[in-house]
């Protein structure tokens, strides 16, 4: 728990380092996204696993049919495994980042067909042409970025006219807007205020288009994992330690807790970069 009585993943540092197959060196990925991944049953650690990635990439299409033969940006891409789902959705030019240089070692070496980066979402024009994707997709990833402001810009600036953006992650009510709680790295989570997200895409060239509310979908998907982690934690206990178990189920515990009490929300926020005339 964290000193302010919040619950935080534990994962451990991304600068522990292991010999791979290959005999190269990597960064270690962090053990606790690697239980989140067992659990999953994909290497993605978002809500709503392959449920989530295709009502997004649904909506998307209804914006756009069209993107799907478009340059595609997974921003926050962890381990890659949305990025490898997105491609078996028919999305044909796909490229992921991430700030996480375990995370980036981990999706090259188990999906070398795809472009990944070691990349700050928010330094992305200096690492990707401008004017450039026609799809950019967030998967609870935004919630660790403070500045959405900035991020907004920057995302705006390597997408070209008409592109879409996607935004999917947690949300806040109206009184709770300073909400904070601990991500897995034990920092504050920055939860998507929508009056002030679309005072955001604004200013950034981005022209909102939907907001879709699943809190209750978060409260289905979270029930379920915690389900399914107490029916399989003795086999789990066969491969991660028992402190990486009981951080996972403690954390997963007081998000559902959050949303119970409706403190917590998310959703999917849809926008379009505006065509400048």
């Amino acid at each position: 728990m964290s000193s302010a009585g919040q619950p935080t993943y534990g994962m451990l540092s991304s600068d522990d380092e292991t010999i791979h197959g290959s005999g190269i060196k990597m960064p270690s990925p962090n053990t606790c996204r690697l239980l989140l991944s067992e659990l999953r049953g994909g290497d993605y650690a978002h809500a709503g696993d392959q449920e989530a990635i295709e009502r997004i990439v649904s909506k998307a299409l209804s914006f756009d049919p069209t993107l799907q033969a478009s340059p595609t940006l997974d921003v926050g891409c962890g381990f890659g495994g949305t990025v490898n789902a997105l491609h078996t959705q028919g999305f044909l030019h796909i490229q992921g980042c991430d700030l996480d240089p375990a995370a980036i070692a981990y999706a090259q070496n188990h999906y070398p067909s795809f472009a990944f980066k070691v990349v700050d979402a928010l330094t992305a024009a200096q690492y990707y042409p401008a004017d450039h994707f026609g799809l950019i997709t967030l998967f609870n990833v935004s919630y660790a970025i403070q500045d959405k402001n900035n991020l907004l810009k920057a995302l705006s600036a390597i997408a070209k006219p008409g592109a879409i953006l996607a935004i999917f992650d947690y949300t806040c009510g109206e009184g709770n807007s300073t909400l904070s709680i601990s991500d897995f790295a034990g920092k504050p989570m920055h939860l998507l205020h929508l009056k002030h997200l679309s005072q955001d895409l604004e200013d950034s060239q981005w022209e909102f288009l939907e907001n879709v509310d699943m809190t209750a979908d978060y409260q289905r998907w979270y029930t379920s994992f915690l389900e399914k982690l107490d029916a399989q934690e003795t086999s789990l206990k066969t491969q991660f330690s028992v402190e990486d178990i009981q951080k996972v189920k403690t954390t997963f515990e007081y998000l559902l807790k959050k949303i119970e009490e409706g403190t917590l929300g998310g959703g999917a926020v849809y926008a379009r970069k505006r065509t400048l005339r």
